[in-house]
């Protein structure tokens, strides 16, 4: 594709731009407590009930995608995420709240699997490091949502942190309509072959594997942010604290990149392991902790990310399906991280030290799944953009 530097960058900014609408309201947590008149552990479902959408909806926009495209999805995700979020502000309703940020799950659903197979068709040659830097610009967005968000919030309210936020959404999807091009991987598809895929047992190993890891990274980056300041710890200091998490990312997006394609799984699974003791020690070692452990979390959550789909990727030969393979790995993994989302409102009530604790071993629990067909995964091979390598 002539020209990729362009389409790439307006790519890497939507996916920025994207990720902020995850986090943003993560410094309003407290506001939105008093606001609505519910406690801090209740504000927390507005992160499970986007959780929610977007796993809902990630195999029906993956279907979508192979139809009407890659790129009109993305635009189609963004544009529902705007408009949701300019709505929230006429609202006094937590339960409509919730609902908004359900629907603002499923825009975020119709994006994501969706600019995966975007940025494939753009770069195929250099997937694994334009996968490092595609969740670098996630952290990078994250981070701005969690730091730059908490003086807009403590200075003009939240209602101006949603206002904001929706009109960057809105620029984001006209940027991708005016420089990404079509996709050219369009056409119908055959329901044996759409159900071949959405069975694939590679899929739902290597996802039900990993959920433990996407459940903990996220609740580690929303709820730093509001453990710091229950330490004691003051708003611009704990929102620097908990937006150095995802800053943090930009480091681990180098070394993923350089890695071989056939070390993808071996590597994830001992940096899952690392990645729990850090969030495991947290309330054990004070302030240095918590920015050690923001370290290593940020670091090695884009390092497992960009390997995990980089390796869902590479199973697919056919690139119209991309989207959907990448869509039924997320959908997997965030709708068994809802669960996880959902009931640490309730751990959390029992306070930071056992939900630390907690949270921290389940990617221990659940990374072993991927052992039951590690054999299998290697046996069977994925062909690696023609090389004939395999993953293990």
């Amino acid at each position: 594709m002539p020209g990729k530097s362009l389409p790439v960058t307006v790519l890497m900014i939507s996916r920025l731009v994207y990720s902020m609408n995850w986090y943003n309201l993560s410094p309003a947590l407290i506001q939105i407590s008093s606001e609505y008149g519910v406690t801090v552990s209740v504000a927390g479902l507005i992160f499970a009930f986007f959780l929610l959408g977007a796993g809902l909806f990630q195999v029906p926009a993956g279907i979508l995608a192979a139809r009407i495209g890659s790129r009109t999805n993305c635009i189609i995700g963004l544009s529902l995420m705007s408009v949701t979020g300019l709505v929230s502000i006429f609202t006094n309703s937590f339960t409509t709240l919730l609902v908004l940020r359900f629907l603002s799950g499923t825009g975020a659903a119709f994006y994501f699997s969706s600019a995966v197979a975007v940025l494939n068709e753009i770069y195929p040659e250099k997937l694994g490091m334009m996968m490092g830097y595609y969740n670098a610009a996630f952290d990078i967005g994250g981070g701005i949502g969690i730091l730059g968000f908490t003086p807009i919030t403590v200075i003009y309210g939240l209602k101006w942190n949603e206002i904001i936020q929706a009109i960057l959404t809105a620029i984001s999807a006209i940027s991708l309509l005016a420089f990404i091009p079509k996709s050219e991987h369009i056409g119908n598809f055959e329901p044996g072959v759409l159900r071949k895929r959405i069975m694939n047992p590679k899929i739902w190993t290597l996802a039900i594997a990993f959920s433990g890891f996407w459940s903990t990274t996220y609740v580690f980056s929303e709820y730093m942010k509001t453990y710091a300041t229950f330490t004691g710890l003051p708003s611009y200091y704990a929102g620097a604290l908990g937006s150095s998490v995802l800053f943090f990312g930009i480091l681990g997006s180098f070394f993923s990149g350089r890695l071989k394609p056939e070390n993808f799984i071996r590597t994830a699974i001992w940096m899952v392991v690392i990645l729990s003791f850090a969030v495991i020690w947290i309330p054990f070692l004070g302030v240095s902790g918590m920015w050690s452990s923001a370290l290593i979390v940020g670091m090695l959550t884009v390092s497992i990310s960009s390997l995990e789909y980089s390796t869902v990727v590479f199973i697919e030969n056919d690139r119209r399906y991309v989207a959907l393979n990448s869509g039924l790995f997320n959908s997997i993994q965030i709708l068994l991280g809802f669960a996880v989302v959902f009931s640490f409102t309730y751990i959390l009530e029992r306070g930071f030290l056992i939900a630390w604790i907690v949270i921290g071993l389940i990617p221990c629990l659940t990374i072993p799944v991927v052992l039951l067909y590690l054999k299998e995964i290697r046996t069977a091979g994925i062909d690696f953009q023609g090389s004939g390598k395999k993953v293990s």
